[in-house]
């Protein structure tokens, strides 16, 4: 969706959540739901996203879809996130679905999300630690471009944090880039 195009694609899909509703059919209304939900964070209208989000979570949880319920419960934490409000448990219940499925490209995904939690709570070690896991899932499978995506933000994380912890010297000095953790990963 492009910026200025909002209110038709949230007219559309406010359209296609009463047609799969009208319909019966409750499984592809709870993920447009998400759908709409994701659409309405991104507009600002984040009380009404979460309403959304939290309507699509339990009929998808309801329905037994364990990696589209992780998928809302990641969003609707991003969206609390925004908020200011705990993330945490939701993205546990996020990574957890992603196990549980198989979907080790979510599970790298969420790990990343949890990196930047712990980063943005000042814990460094945490945030290392998820972002390492979620570099480590990248590495076993065949997607290069999103290798080099997470190892630049690791470098980029490294350098915020150095930034934010000088107090740390040890941390920054041992620590200069991504490329650090890559050998320790095999």
């Amino acid at each position: 969706v492009q910026w200025g195009e909002t209110a038709p694609a949230r007219a559309h899909m406010e359209q296609a959540v009463e047609g799969y509703t009208a319909a019966g059919d409750h499984h592809a209304a709870a993920q447009a739901s998400g759908h709409l939900a994701s659409l309405l964070f991104t507009m600002g209208e984040w009380e009404d996203a979460r309403a959304l989000f939290l309507r699509s979570l339990s009929d998808l949880r309801r329905i037994g879809d364990l990696r589209a319920a992780g998928l809302i419960s990641a969003s609707l934490g991003n969206l609390r996130r925004a908020m200011g409000e705990e993330a945490e448990p939701l993205y546990a219940e996020a990574l957890d679905a992603m196990v549980a499925v198989g979907d080790l490209p979510g599970e790298a995904q969420i790990l990343d999300l949890m990196g930047s939690m712990f980063l943005d709570r000042d814990s460094p070690n945490e945030a290392e630690e998820h972002f390492r896991r979620a570099l480590a899932m990248h590495r076993t499978g065949d997607d290069s471009r999103i290798f080099e995506e997470v190892t630049t933000t690791i470098e980029n994380v490294y350098r915020e944090m150095c930034a934010r912890f000088q107090q740390l010297h040890s941390f920054c000095q041992h620590r200069t880039g991504a490329m650090r953790i890559l050998p320790s990963l095999d």
